[in-house]
């Protein structure tokens, strides 16, 4: 698949849609992917979450029609999305410092968000080694939290939802018990019922034991992994890294993600594991 043609055709439907309704299961069909797994590659790829942009482009659309084409404030607003001219404007001035009014003050001062267009640039001459391997079906016991793809509250999210897991030492607590073979941290990140929204776990391995304690159990569905082992430079963020593995090494090997992902970190060598379809 052609991922910079593919991720234009997205952008070329979501820019000729800002004043309709954007249907982000359209969008996501030009990649071949979920919803779900489009907002992230996008996220990755764009450095701002796919809502976000949407947004500074309607704004940015919305002080050209108010100050070059002298539209009326409410008719912009209801172009762009807003029930009442009242969020309109406070969404305006969030973004552009000033009133929709005061937009065609002389010498007022806006922000333009350009269209977004993917070029994939040549970086240098890394490569990265992976492997393939058949996985049948497992089960993570840990914590688990359901987060959001619409802003970076999932970033905090996942933070805070680490340092609970090492500040309680949950580890340690529970790894005795309920591990399976030999206990090492892992993160496995799979798509929730709404599209916007994923569950994040920390755990390790499940061994079957009974009575949990309240920990979560989440299954992980088998099938085909692409794995990676995260280099030493990585290991201060694997966020990144994942990022990294996503927009460029599993497109380069000509890989499409089937929405599973996970981290495994033993003290060896720690690994990223996607399925792919």
């Amino acid at each position: 698949m052609d991922w910079q043609k593919c991720m234009n055709q997205a952008i070329d439907y979501i820019e000729n849609n800002l004043s309709d309704e954007i249907d982000y299961s359209t969008a996501a069909q030009y990649m071949n992917c979920s919803v779900w797994e489009f907002q992230r590659i996008f996220s990755f790829m764009a450095q701002t979450p796919l809502s976000e942009y949407i947004r500074r482009r309607r704004l940015t659309l919305a002080a050209h029609d108010i100050q070059v084409n002298n539209d009326k404030v409410i008719d912009v607003a209801l172009r762009y999305g807003y029930d009442s001219p009242a969020s309109f404007s406070r969404a305006f001035n969030q973004l552009h410092g000033t009133t929709p009014k005061s937009a065609r003050d002389d010498g007022v001062t806006l922000k333009v968000f350009p269209r977004l267009i993917f070029k994939f640039i040549l970086k240098g001459v890394e490569s990265m080694d992976y492997r393939i391997e058949e996985k049948e079906t497992f089960q993570v016991i840990g914590r688990t939290k359901r987060m959001t793809t619409v802003n970076d509250a999932h970033y905090n999210g996942i933070g805070a939802l680490w340092n609970e897991w090492n500040s309680t030492k949950m580890f340690d607590k529970f790894h005795g018990r309920y591990a399976k073979g030999e206990a090492h941290d892992m993160c496995v990140t799979t798509p929730a019922e709404k599209t916007e929204e994923f569950d994040y776990t920390i755990g390790f391995l499940y061994n079957g034991a009974e009575n949990v304690d309240g920990f979560d159990i989440v299954t992980v569905p088998g099938g085909t992994y692409v794995v990676f082992t995260i280099p030493d430079e990585h290991k201060k963020n694997v966020g990144s890294f994942m990022g990294r593995c996503v927009t460029e090494y599993l497109p380069a090997a000509g890989y499409e993600l089937a929405g599973i992902d996970i981290e495994y970190f033993p003290e060896s060598k720690w690994e990223a594991w996607f399925l792919i379809k």
